[in-house]
């Protein structure tokens, strides 16, 4: 008997199919990474709103103003649900990073065997020298949870007894 050859486990084998259908495959694989696209840009405007939110508060919060009861206590736990956002903003940033890396691989390996010009393949290629933006911008949560961390200890820091 004849050998049959595998396909690798990491690209499984696609059944023939007319140059059309891989071609419609592709496009509607291309306008589902726009849309993702598109979310990962409502989640990092949502979270940044938030965050920016948070900050405004904290800066016009007053003594005179009918929150001065609450002060010590806003200004530890609005510090902390920001730091608790931060993390969250950056596990979500890692997966549509990861997500981004998945779909390009994907797409690269329709490009492949469609026998289309392997554009995605080529612009890696081409972009292979320089990192990725994904591969820094997860740190943007860490950078904008210290001015809250700072607040956070801050905050602390008043409420410890001070020796007389």
């Amino acid at each position: 008997m004849d050998a049959q050859p595998t396909a690798p486990e990491s690209a499984p084998a696609v059944p023939a199919t007319s140059a059309a259908a891989a071609l419609d495959q592709y496009k509607a694989y291309l306008q589902d990474l726009g849309n993702f696209g598109s979310r990962y840009t409502t989640s990092n405007t949502f979270y940044l709103s938030i965050l920016t939110a948070l900050l405004g508060l904290l800066a016009v919060m007053k003594p005179s103003e009918g929150l001065s009861d609450l002060r010590p206590l806003l200004r530890i736990l609005v510090p902390l649900f920001a730091l608790m956002l931060c993390w969250i903003w950056r596990k979500t940033m890692l997966f549509y990073g990861a997500m981004f890396k998945v779909k390009f691989e994907v797409l690269r390996e329709l490009e492949q065997q469609a026998g289309l010009y392997p554009v995605f393949a080529r612009e890696r290629d081409l972009l292979l020298p320089r990192p990725w933006l994904n591969k820094y911008e997860h740190w943007i949560p860490t950078f904008l949870a210290l001015p809250f961390l700072v607040i956070l200890i801050s905050a602390l820091w008043k409420l410890l007894p001070r020796a007389v």
